[in-house]
């Protein structure tokens, strides 16, 4: 059972769904212009081994805030799944509250500080 109330229920599903929102639009944003024409352009003009690695670079980069991108959004699911399952705000760990300005920096975490730290331990 959270320990939250309804308003700040309310406060933090809105937050989650608008970081949602933004994360959509900015992951296919980034799908799109990886098939911009001008990525393939860039890509052709590269001549030698350091344009190359530097290319091969940018693509990684992409990769990566792609897949954190996405792992963010699961993170948001399993927070509004914890919202609809009245546990929202209960650590997933020790079953203790996870502090409201923990909250607020990041409404999609699922753990209070100290798990949060022996599972990064772990992981």
């Amino acid at each position: 059972m959270s320990y939250l109330t309804d308003d700040q229920i309310k406060h933090f599903h809105a937050k989650l769904q608008a970081h949602r929102k933004q994360l959509l639009a900015d992951i296919s944003h980034q799908l799109n212009d990886s098939n911009n024409d001008q990525h393939v352009d860039l890509a052709r003009q590269v001549h030698d081994r350091g344009e190359e690695a530097i290319a091969d670079s940018m693509e990684k980069v992409n990769l990566e805030v792609i897949k954190h991108q996405l792992q963010e959004l699961k993170d948001i699911g399993q927070a509004l799944n914890n919202i609809d399952n009245g546990r929202y705000g209960t650590c997933e760990d020790c079953d203790g509250p996870i502090a409201v300005e923990r909250l607020n920096a990041n409404p999609a975490v699922i753990r209070c500080v100290e798990c949060q730290g022996d599972w990064e331990k772990v992981h």
